[in-house]
């Protein structure tokens, strides 16, 4: 594996979709108290049309299963385009073939994400202070690809502490947004491509400050002919970064890696671009 390797909206430039959606968690992303985690009773509980009591990731009473945001408190789930994916959170609400490919708000396992870890009230808690762990989202994908997901630092390890979220492109090429703290030269956080260990950084934002305890949230986005990313950390501004003439359609896989970090995810959310015929 790669060794170095509640609401604002923020958009971004895509390729041919137009604009790229991501919940931010700015501002509270400097001081949210993390009560949430490992509370049992962290995930709401809603109701969607046939089914109660079921999953609320965004607390909006709109059930997971049914939510067209559910990572977006949303009650009135406007889709102007009505391809399923919702105002506030498609990447292209004006363009009818985006599709809600993926959503996990670890309540339960699901197929389609392996790794480490364990699931607790509703979040993935992985422990990884002095080892490391690599989580894969299996959904091949044909178009632009959104993938995003957030959580909670709990403590920060040595001697590298890193965090990344990646698209898999083929085996051994990989796109993906990266945070990573050296006891030398401070917190990284960078667009990143690696492949057949040739590791190239497209943008960067680097501060002296380490990696500290506190929310995060990482989304990366490929298109026809650029790669876009925010990475939010606590004691930061949000790095919003991006590389044109590198995009691609096609991936193979998401990939998650921890190394040297106590993290808790809340949720890991997939928006796919359907190519036009």
């Amino acid at each position: 594996m790669v060794g170095r390797v509640t609401q604002l909206v923020v958009a971004l430039g895509l390729g041919a979709c137009g604009r790229l959606g991501f919940e931010s968690v700015s501002p509270e992303v400097t001081d949210a108290p993390l009560d949430d985690v490992l509370d049992v009773d962290a995930a709401p509980r809603a109701s969607c049309p046939g089914m109660a009591d079921v999953p609320d990731e965004d607390a909006d009473l709109v059930g997971d299963p049914c939510d067209r945001c559910p990572h977006v408190a949303d009650a009135t789930q406007p889709d102007g385009d009505g391809d399923g994916v919702g105002d506030a959170c498609d990447p292209a609400p004006a363009d009818p073939r985006q599709r809600l490919r993926f959503f996990h708000g670890f309540n339960t396992a699901l197929p389609q994400w392996s790794g480490g870890g364990q699931l607790v009230g509703g979040q993935l808690v992985l422990d990884m202070l002095t080892g490391e762990s690599v989580s894969i989202l299996s959904i091949p994908t044909t178009g632009a690809t959104t993938l995003q997901m957030a959580g909670s630092i709990l403590a920060v390890g040595a001697p590298t502490p890193q965090l990344f979220l990646g698209i898999d492109i083929r085996p051994e090429d990989l796109y993906y947004a990266e945070l990573i703290s050296d006891n030398d030269i401070g917190r990284r956080r960078s667009l990143m491509h690696a492949i057949d260990d040739v590791f190239t950084e497209y943008e960067g934002v680097r501060e002296t400050n380490a990696i500290q305890p506190g929310p995060f949230l990482f989304a990366l986005a490929i298109g026809t002919d650029r790669i876009d990313a925010i990475v939010e950390t606590a004691g930061a501004s949000p790095a919003v970064l991006g590389a044109t003439g590198t995009g691609v359609l096609n991936g193979r896989q998401g990939v998650m890696f921890v190394g040297r970090l106590s993290v808790v995810i809340d949720y890991a959310i997939l928006i796919e671009t359907v190519p036009a015929t």
